[in-house]
């Protein structure tokens, strides 16, 4: 296949200078830098083909007054061809295949979405009526680098002679009543002064989409696809709502909605303190 050296552009959410895996100058011995610049060579010579970026802005959870959306709907709109492929987030993603921007997937000639190379959970979760409007798969490594990971303060673990977490997975004892149990013990006012302010403990603090993440950990879900290849709603099933009423016992800090910059893992300052963290890493 020749494409006639035409250039192929992915739209980008960020700004010019933000990280990227398609952008490589050059090769430099690092190994996932030369990997990138082996691959994307590799395209461009095999199919006569230039591969470029254009950053559209950065996004947020208010979905269609993004900088991202607005660039993109606007552009698409005017009947410009700035871009051929959108990669972003659900927030910006989601609104873009209810608003007709996207197209089917499953209908792009030379697009095969049963290669290994294209996320297979994925790809059956987000159908809908048997079409695709966005997926995930090893184009990108930008959904791995945003991973949710939770982790402890080891020394506020050994301060409060709490059992080792990573022990209790090995026992299969790791579970939310051991982890909001761990949390209350350690919860506190430890200055005295009746406010819980930076000075204090708390128990846990976590970025926003984490939650998510949290839900998700207990098996329970917000939709799924049924029988008919439609989505369910599923967030008012038991399961679901125990789980939500199970986390929400959780005595969580101010930082719960935002990224922890002030909370101190090693306690080793005198600012706030808190026994586990959870954040998109």
């Amino acid at each position: 296949m020749d494409f006639g050296g035409e250039t192929f552009v992915f739209a980008l959410r960020g700004d010019e200078g933000d990280d990227n895996d398609f952008t490589i100058e050059a090769e430099d011995g690092d190994v996932f830098n030369d990997a990138v610049y082996e691959r994307m060579s590799h395209i461009e010579d095999t199919y006569n083909i230039d591969l470029d970026i254009l950053w559209c802005g950065g996004t947020n959870t208010s979905l269609q007054g993004s900088d991202m959306y607005k660039f993109i709907t606007q552009s698409m709109m005017a009947g410009d061809s700035e871009f051929d492929a959108i990669l972003t987030v659900p927030y910006c993603t989601c609104d873009l295949a209810q608003g007709g921007y996207l197209l089917d997937m499953t209908e792009l000639n030379y697009l095969n979405l049963d290669q290994p190379w294209w996320d297979e959970k994925a790809i059956e979760q987000l159908s809908l009526n048997g079409k695709i409007y966005f997926t995930n798969g090893e184009i990108t490594i930008m959904d791995n680098m945003a991973a949710s990971v939770l982790f402890f303060n080891k020394k506020m673990i050994d301060d409060y002679d709490l059992d080792d977490p990573y022990q209790d997975v090995r026992d299969g004892k790791w579970t939310l009543d051991k982890m909001i149990s761990d949390a209350k013990a350690v919860s506190g006012d430890i200055n005295g002064d009746g406010v819980q302010d930076d000075y204090d403990n708390y128990s846990y603090t976590f970025w926003q989409d984490d939650s998510m993440a949290l839900i998700h950990g207990t098996g329970s879900t917000f939709s799924t696809i049924n029988e008919k290849g439609e989505f369910e709603y599923t967030a008012d099933s038991d399961h679901f709502t125990d789980s939500y009423a199970k986390l929400m016992e959780l005595p969580l800090s101010p930082c719960r909605s935002t990224r922890p910059r002030t909370v101190s893992t090693t306690g080793a300052t005198s600012s706030a303190r808190a026994v586990r963290c959870m954040n998109g890493a």
